[in-house]
């Protein structure tokens, strides 16, 4: 990916590891403005997080590093730059709702998938695809669903840096995205990412609205968090993810968790 293309991703993975780290910030709620909302293009999901991006780009950020001025001013760089070069302003995305079904650790590895979605709200989609056609670090495939075009983004092959082969460096290996409408960005597994689209669209399984009940309970919360375990498929995450250092009682324990919220 051109640097353009891994400044942008970066702040939004920034974005949300200070949410997560900052969860605890209270704030005034502001009522959403009209759009499509992106719970409304989540599909079935077992496990939903929802963070106030706005709130923490614009003010949770800013109090934050109010005694460090310097990597704030990084921080206002960074952004100011992403607008610059690519016309994508971080500081207009107001949610991020992440949905995922519970999954194989291996599987994912393999895969270099993220096994999940994630639905972007107050972000110029236009411009992301626009970004994406010029990025010259990556390859991109098309398919159609919907009436909408998916795009599916993978590294280059690798290239020879002093003979020696090297290929770019991404934390997955494939990511697929699609514009819902002109301010909504579906990112993550081509699959989900399907199913988002029939789920914008009012078609197909979506989350349970228990879970986007028990999600969005507090819309003051800069992160929410909720999730269902069926039994088996937390046998199975358990056994994906190797030996790990607890005891079978431990782990019992874990297996007889349900629910998060």
């Amino acid at each position: 990916m051109n640097k353009r293309f891994h400044i942008a991703i970066f702040a939004l993975a920034a974005a949300v590891a200070m949410a997560v780290a900052g969860a605890t910030f209270p704030a005034p709620h502001v009522a959403a403005q009209s759009g499509l909302d992106p719970l409304a293009a989540l599909p079935a999901s077992d496990i939903v997080l929802m963070i106030d991006a706005g709130r923490l780009i614009n003010q949770i950020a800013p109090q934050a590093l109010a005694n460090d001025p310097a990597t704030l001013k990084k921080m206002n760089d960074g952004i100011n730059e992403i607008n610059a070069s690519t016309g994508i302003d971080m500081r207009a995305v107001k949610r991020v709702v992440v949905g995922m079904p519970m999954f194989d650790v291996k599987a994912m590895t393999a895969s270099g998938q993220f096994p999940g979605v994630a639905i972007v709200e107050g972000i110029d989609t236009a411009k992301v695809l626009a970004l994406i056609a010029t990025s010259g670090a990556v390859k991109s495939s098309e398919t159609t669903h919907g009436g909408k075009t998916i795009y599916t983004l993978a590294p280059k092959d690798e290239t020879k840096t002093n003979g020696v082969a090297t290929a770019p460096r991404m934390p997955l290996q494939k990511m697929s995205l699609v514009a819902l409408d002109a301010n909504t960005l579906s990112v993550g597994d081509l699959r989900q990412v399907r199913a988002s689209i029939d789920a914008s669209a009012g078609r197909g399984m979506k989350t349970s609205g228990d879970l986007l009940m028990m999600a969005s309970r507090n819309p003051n919360a800069l992160v929410s968090v909720a999730g269902n375990f069926p039994s088996e498929q937390m046998r199975q995450l358990l056994d994906g993810a190797g030996p790990l250092p607890i005891s079978d009682e431990a782990k019992q324990a874990i297996m007889s968790i349900t629910q998060l919220y």
